[in-house]
């Protein structure tokens, strides 16, 4: 507003010498809009007309445990009028699908879809909702990515077969990253064997006792001065 002031004073007074222009701006209208489904407070609440679905699900408290982060739906006169996935936002900074809002919109959050828990050593451990097929590479990003001391060959994957048993899957061979993940299945990634290779250890009365790396060739006489 404040660029759009100077360039309208100026425009005017470009074009009107002597003249004196003052830019004033008013009241913002407000508008209407239903929040439903799985949030934190349903409702009808008044906002400002430049609202976006965003500033609206933050404003009512935002979506419940239960509810859907990537299906958020806006409708309009009855019809579906976009499909918001909160996840481009919160984990890329996307936030161009985000949508203004008019008058009598109403957004609804469904319950929430089939959900993937992801544990050990990835940056970000937590429970992660999928969204159509997904592979385990694609959840691998969505929990920011292995650690340095994963050992992705070495994890597993527990899963339950509906109404039947529970069961591992083994990540070892193959590819792993194009493994199917489903709904239920808890990721396990397990760190690395904590053992040291390539290793000589000096104990005793030395100055510094400890690990040093094997070279080839190497001999006592080396490693003691």
């Amino acid at each position: 507003f404040d660029e759009a002031k100077a360039v309208l004073r100026a425009g005017f007074e470009e074009r009107l010498i002597g003249a004196k222009v003052v830019v004033t701006m008013g009241e913002l209208r407000s508008l209407q809009v239903r929040v439903t489904g799985d949030v934190v407070k349903p409702g009808v609440y008044t906002v400002g007309a430049l609202t976006t679905l965003v500033d609206a699900l933050l404003a009512t408290g935002g979506v419940k445990y239960t509810g859907s982060l990537r299906d958020i739906q806006v409708k309009r006169s009855g019809k579906l009028l976009t499909r918001f996935d909160l996840y481009d936002l919160l984990l890329h900074g996307d936030a161009s699908a985000d949508v203004s809002l008019q008058h009598n919109d109403v957004i609804f959050v469904p319950p929430i879809g089939d959900i993937v828990y992801v544990g050990g050593e990835v940056q970000r451990p937590g429970i992660y909702e999928l969204r159509g097929e997904t592979r385990l590479g694609q959840v691998l990003d969505l929990a920011g990515g292995l650690t340095a001391s994963a050992s992705l060959q070495d994890s597993i994957i527990e899963r339950v077969i509906p109404g039947q048993y529970r069961t591992l899957v083994s990540l070892r061979g193959g590819v792993p990253l194009k493994q199917t993940v489903i709904g239920g299945d808890f990721l396990r990634i397990l760190p690395v064997d904590d053992t040291l290779d390539a290793v000589v250890m000096l104990s005793g009365h030395a100055k510094r006792p400890g690990g040093y790396q094997l070279r080839a060739g190497m001999r006592v006489s080396a490693l003691v001065p």
